[in-house]
């Protein structure tokens, strides 16, 4: 029987999940098709950038309660990545708030700033595979020193398949999601394409009976 616990954090993780994979699809669709996305993405896109950061500071203060010693090991191991992903985290806020509140086309393009809004969410949302795909295989972690070799974890085809599998089911589900003009198969195939890599490669990322499975 799952806990109470597990289950909360369970649910936490859904609505943060929900929540960066609109981001992601947002950001995929402003970078096929921006002309359309000013119609069908914005409006979703305003109200939901604010509140993704907020899931995930809630995510992580629920492992520190659920899991003690988890927060300290993945900030000790991914510790430069960590500092990456919070740099272009104040980057993409930036992007975002010059584009609808500052800057309004005066000095910038609204465009452009979208464009790098698009931009590092991408590369917020590798980083996020990363480190999960990581703690799931164990490849590349050296849990008594710490550290994290990202070379070998690249070497490893299931980690790499897994976050690329990911990145494609994305842009499939994207058009669907928002609504975008595309020929009609093509989400489908992308989707069924994505969803094939990202699914087998996770079967071959280890012991899926892993605690680190449920956090």
């Amino acid at each position: 029987m799952i806990q109470v616990e597990v289950a909360l954090n369970a649910i936490i993780f859904s609505m943060f999940f929900a929540l960066i994979s609109t981001e992601l699809m947002a950001a995929s669709a402003i970078t096929l098709k921006y002309e359309e996305s000013e119609k069908k993405v914005f409006k979703f896109l305003v109200p939901i950038w604010e509140i993704t950061g907020t899931f995930f500071v809630f995510y992580a203060v629920n492992i520190e309660a659920l899991v003690p010693s988890a927060i300290p090991l993945i900030a000790y191991t991914f510790i430069s990545y960590i500092l990456i992903f919070l740099i272009l985290y104040v980057g993409r806020n930036a992007a975002i708030i010059s584009a609808e509140f500052i800057w309004k086309n005066r000095f910038v393009k609204k465009q452009t700033l979208y464009r790098i809004y698009a931009f590092i969410t991408y590369l917020l949302g590798i980083l996020i595979l990363i480190v999960y795909t990581a703690l799931l295989s164990g490849v590349g972690i050296n849990y008594s020193a710490r550290t994290f070799d990202i070379s070998r974890f690249l070497l490893f085809l299931p980690d790499d398949g897994f976050i690329i599998g990911s990145a494609i089911l994305i842009f499939g589900l994207a058009a669907v999601f928002y609504g975008l003009r595309v020929n009609r198969y093509l989400p489908l195939l992308v989707t069924i394409l994505g969803l094939i890599i990202s699914g087998y490669s996770f079967t071959k990322l280890g012991d899926l009976s892993s605690p680190l499975l449920l956090v």
